[in-house]
């Protein structure tokens, strides 16, 4: 591999080299949970370091489920502008930003003394360090279709503030200024949590009522996704 050549992906995204900045929990929001001007000039030393391609640190889509203090929340468009100048910053040199949105779960920690819920009621499973993360309770339907419809909202909200859009990563035809998004709930990626529900979600109704039909959840994300115009 030569890590300073561009790289093509199927979808037409270009990345101009293959050195990649990880997802990291930076927890350098401001007061308001907006980009704060300190995490703004990180991502500038980024992308004036040359770097192909930076996947954010979590982006919250409820502030009253966080994964930690400073941690960045994208609800509405009242930020915007903290939003674009973070995108603007990234992007200076032509890298791609990709925006990991959040919502933890049962990966609560208890420290922030906030509500935890889950699939069910089903704590994590971390040996000495269990204690760290709260009992969630379980989720109700009124709570499952409130998180995906934050996610839709979070997803609109990104295309005209961030610029990001889902879209990118099905069809190079998006006319945004943005680059992707990456789905987190929990303890790994949406689509791999929801294929995993039958580790931690003991539901009974229509959500889970079967492993082959674990991944109903995505497709109101998607449709919802759809409605956006993204």
């Amino acid at each position: 591999m030569k890590p300073f050549t561009a790289l093509t992906l199927p979808n037409g995204t270009l990345i101009p080299n293959r050195l990649a900045k990880a997802a990291m929990e930076e927890k350098m929001a401001d007061n308001d949970h907006a980009p704060s001007d300190e995490l703004i000039r990180l991502y500038q030393s980024w992308a004036d370091g040359g770097v192909g391609l930076m996947i954010t640190g979590n982006v919250m889509i409820d502030r009253r489920a966080m994964t930690g203090p400073g941690g960045v929340v994208l609800e509405s468009e009242q930020f915007g502008p903290r939003f674009e100048q973070w995108s603007r910053t990234a992007r200076s040199y032509g890298a791609q930003i990709w925006m990991q949105i959040n919502h933890p779960g049962r990966q609560m920690p208890a420290a922030m003394g906030q509500e935890t819920m889950a699939p069910s009621a089903v704590s994590m499973d971390l040996g000495n360090f269990s204690k760290q993360f709260s009992a969630p309770r379980a989720m109700t339907e009124a709570d499952i279709a409130d998180v995906k419809q934050r996610f839709v909202n979070q997803d609109g909200a990104g295309k005209l503030t961030f610029g990001y859009a889902v879209s990118r990563l099905l069809s190079h035809a998006s006319s945004t200024s943005a680059d992707a998004v990456d789905l987190q709930l929990g303890d790994g990626s949406f689509s791999t949590y929801l294929k995993s529900l039958k580790l931690g979600n003991m539901m009974k109704y229509e959500y889970v009522p079967a492993f082959q039909s674990a991944l109903y959840a995505p497709k109101p994300l998607l449709t919802g996704h759809q409605q956006t115009g993204l």
